[in-house]
């Protein structure tokens, strides 16, 4: 990584913009990438160092010109604002959101479905962060963009994406504000379940046991269904979730939570 960044600094030191404007911004756009995904060195420089390469090749990728590219650049620059160390959270996350906004002008479902997915998946994780504007109204965007996101990222091409989007569905869904509280937990329920089938104990250990325990908290917030029934799958979560984690302390919050409701739902005792 180290030598690319050097190969393409050596390489715009020949190409340059004058002369040789799409190498230098195609150069340009390397840079940024390598810069964004760096190692070495210090995070909020990288970044600061790939959004100035991003924008110094939108001065020759237009809009009008070369639209592909142009489009490109504005989604990659778009993540490095929604990465952002330096600056303001609310600014860089406005920045972000407006520049996925600019490469899905271009960016269609059936002309550039994974560059269009892509942008709409970053376009959701960024709405659900976002500082400014209405909660309620940023997590529906967030759900409009993720489920736009979803009809590309399939199951059977993309099962990582697709079981990382539905669960982040399912916990917005979760704590969703608008809509149905009963639907909205039904859906969540049915995102997390989704979700489980590609992240098993065996090969995603650390995400299904997050999954499990969010899970575990959609059961025991279930308003549809046996109060019994949900009970005993939400044990059924935190269990599941215990023997991954070797003890229960990690499982202990969700553990208190079936305690504290299954109290409450307990008969009184005889006198």
């Amino acid at each position: 990584m180290e030598n690319a960044i050097s190969a393409c600094e050596a390489a715009l030191t020949v190409f340059s913009r004058g002369e040789f404007p799409l190498e230098w911004a195609l150069l340009q756009n390397n840079l940024a990438a390598i810069l964004q995904n760096r190692i070495a060195g210090d995070r909020a420089d990288n970044l600061e160092r790939a959004i100035a390469a991003h924008e110094a090749a939108l001065s020759v990728y237009t809009h009008a010109d070369y639209p592909e590219e142009w489009a490109g650049s504005q989604s990659n620059l778009g993540s490095a604002f929604q990465t952002r160390v330096k600056g303001s959270r609310n600014d860089n996350l406005e920045k972000a959101i407006a520049a996925y906004g600019a490469a899905l002008t271009v960016f269609s479902r059936e002309a550039s479905p994974e560059e269009w997915a892509g942008a709409q998946n970053n376009l959701g994780n960024a709405y659900l962060f976002r500082v400014s504007g209405s909660r309620a109204d940023n997590l529906e965007k967030a759900l409009v963009a993720y489920d736009a996101a979803l009809t590309v990222f399939a199951r059977e091409a993309f099962p990582e994406k697709w079981a990382t989007i539905n669960h982040t569905l399912a916990a917005i869904l979760q704590g969703r504000i608008q809509g149905s509280r009963a639907d909205n937990l039904e859906r969540a329920i049915f995102n997390y379940e989704s979700a489980l089938s590609v992240r098993t104990r065996e090969g995603y250990p650390q995400d299904w046991a997050a999954t499990q325990s969010n899970l575990g908290n959609a059961y025991l917030d279930r308003i549809l269904g046996s109060r019994a029934g949900n009970l005993e799958k939400a044990i059924g979560s935190a269990l599941a979730k215990r023997k991954r984690r070797q003890s229960s302390f990690h499982s202990l919050p969700l553990f208190l939570r079936i305690w504290q409701r299954a109290s409450t739902h307990a008969p009184s005792p005889s006198r």
